[in-house]
């Protein structure tokens, strides 16, 4: 009888993973898209692919890295990781600063880790990529100074204002690590790393 071995802990959740994909994001969307479709205009942007919420990713992400998300109102997404996702291959990732809390969730960004899923086809393609904070370090650099002229230190006027800022694809392409690759809904690659060797700022 043959025995199925559980995943140890330290290493990345994909039986997780794939079930929230394919339960909670892949097979709404395609209900969603086989509704929709009637009513829908060739070359409209209300397609499927424009509605999966970024909040699934971010516990898509979760699951996968088996941490939990942060409580912190200004903070990072999971516990120690910011999570960007982006419908295509090749979008730049954005990152927002509101002006109460911007430098220091800019300070806290050098300290975790980053994860960055491209997703397209109604997330039946996906990859999901890696980044430690310290990696980052001159594109940091180059937020803190467009933070500062955004939001001089002792100005209000522009307390609602939106500080968005990106990292290009290519700066991602260059310096990451790759998590998992799913391909036609499957599951087509899983580092084999542990959670530890690839999350220098792992504590949980």
């Amino acid at each position: 009888m043959m025995t199925i071995t559980a995943a140890p802990l330290e290493t990345l959740d994909t039986k997780g993973f794939m079930q929230f994909l394919q339960e909670v994001i892949i097979q709404p969307a395609r209900a969603r898209a086989k509704l929709a479709a009637p009513y829908i205009m060739e070359g409209s942007r209300s397609g499927a692919e424009q509605r999966i919420s970024p909040d699934d990713m971010e516990l898509l992400a979760a699951i996968l890295t088996r941490q939990p998300r942060s409580s912190e109102q200004y903070g990072h997404d999971l516990l120690y990781a910011e999570v960007k996702s982006v419908s295509s291959r090749r979008m730049p990732y954005e990152y927002q600063y509101y002006q109460h809390g911007a430098r220091q969730k800019l300070e806290a960004a050098m300290t975790v880790d980053h994860i960055y899923i491209n997703w397209w086809n109604g997330a039946e393609e996906m990859l999901i990529r890696t980044i430690p904070g310290k990696g980052l370090a001159d594109r940091f650099d180059e937020f803190r100074a467009k933070i500062d002229a955004a939001y001089p230190q002792d100005s209000t006027e522009n307390a609602r204002q939106r500080c968005r800022v990106n990292i290009p694809a290519q700066i991602v392409d260059d310096l990451s690590e790759t998590l998992v690759e799913v391909r036609e809904g499957k599951l087509f690659y899983a580092s084999p790393r542990t959670l530890s060797e690839l999350f220098p700022h792992r504590r949980w």
